[in-house]
């Protein structure tokens, strides 16, 4: 008998994802404020750098060392920064996820 992973959870471990998360990466152009992805980030524990003087924030993570994710503060959103932005979230769970394992 298999094992399904728990909805909403990372397999493997009691990450949860964040439903906003979910609903990013399922409707990118649901206009999406700045406000609610750095809510997700913070939830994950992915650094958030707001703009200095500039109109972007940067998305760094400790796990994920050889990128970061720089997005617009423009609202709404462009979908194509939501995508990425959720890809990016994935990728930081999926490697906390195998360094804890």
């Amino acid at each position: 008998m298999t094992r399904r992973p728990t909805k909403g959870k990372v397999p493997g471990s009691g990450v949860k994802i964040p439903k906003q998360l979910s609903a990013m990466a399922a409707n990118p152009r649901n206009d999406w404020r700045i406000e609610q992805l750095v809510s997700v980030a913070e939830k994950i524990g992915v650094a958030v750098h707001p703009p200095r003087g500039g109109s972007h924030y940067v998305f760094s993570s400790d796990k994920i060392r050889e990128t970061h994710l720089t997005v617009p503060y423009k609202r709404p959103i462009k979908p194509v920064y939501v995508r990425l932005f959720a890809e990016f979230c994935r990728a930081h769970l999926d490697r906390r996820e195998a360094s804890n394992g």
